[in-house]
């Protein structure tokens, strides 16, 4: 299950908005709302893309995303 509190969290720490956050991360904005909102699951292009724009480290992508596992 996606932390989806937590990435909401990061994306305001950084001073973004979600829709900026989806354009940097090459995602359309309507499939970030979406995922937000449990329709869908993110894919691994998404994943990737969102850990790009946020500057992620490898240890926050794993708990927002794979619920802390790796």
């Amino acid at each position: 299950m996606v932390d989806i509190s937590r990435l909401r969290s990061i994306i305001k720490e950084k001073g973004m908005t979600v829709s900026a956050t989806a354009r940097m991360a090459g995602v359309e904005r309507v499939t970030l709302y979406n995922r937000f909102a449990g329709k869908g699951e993110f894919t691994v292009s998404e994943i990737e893309g969102l850990s790009d724009a946020l500057c992620l480290s490898t240890a926050d992508r794993n708990e927002i995303f794979f619920c802390g596992k790796g």
